[in-house]
């Protein structure tokens, strides 16, 4: 059992320290040795817990996901509460969690892991929630546009530190309208 303990506490430490890592150094220029040395273990231990550092990108990803895919799973279980606004309940946990890990975010944004980024997943969660939420295919333009708008959110979260109102999404999507028309 204390095994299992170290091997956690270690596993922690190496995400810990590649955040740290991430944080100031490019991912392309990080390697395994380095990053082994700046948690105080030796190349075999990073091995044991990762094949390599896109492994490990996809870990930390993995993390951050999951807490916004628990935001949604809460959103999508409060769906029929009628007191519940999904807007409000969003931005305000989206922005909150966002704010706090932006500069984490922002770096794990740029890992290139193609099917598996930061936004290619976060899209798959978006698609997958919206689906249920409005019961259309995921493959329909309707969810498309939604996942692009919350996807349009998280980049204007990131950037200015808070989530459009409702005024001025209305209002973008008024505009879009009489564009198209």
């Amino acid at each position: 059992m204390m095994g299992d303990h170290r091997f956690e506490r270690t596993d922690n430490e190496i995400k810990r320290t590649f955040i740290q890592e991430l944080l100031s150094v490019s991912f392309e220029d990080m390697t395994i040795t380095k990053l082994a040395n700046a948690c105080l273990i030796e190349r075999t231990t990073f091995y044991s817990h990762y094949e390599s550092l896109y492994t490990l990108a996809a870990a930390v990803i993995d993390d951050q996901l999951k807490v916004i895919e628990d935001f949604l799973v809460e959103s999508l279980r409060q769906h029929n509460n009628p007191n519940f606004h999904q807007y409000q309940f969003m931005n305000e946990h989206f922005v909150e969690y966002f704010n706090a890990n932006r500069d984490i975010i922002q770096k794990v944004r740029l890992i290139p892991l193609g099917t598996n980024s930061f936004d290619a997943r976060c899209r798959r969660l978006f698609k997958a929630h919206y689906s249920r939420v409005i019961s259309f295919s995921e493959n329909s333009f309707t969810i498309y546009l939604m996942v692009n708008l919350a996807m349009s959110d998280v980049d204007y979260v990131l950037n200015n530190g808070h989530a459009p109102s409702l005024d001025e999404l209305r209002k973008g999507l008024k505009q879009m309208n009489i564009m198209l028309n």
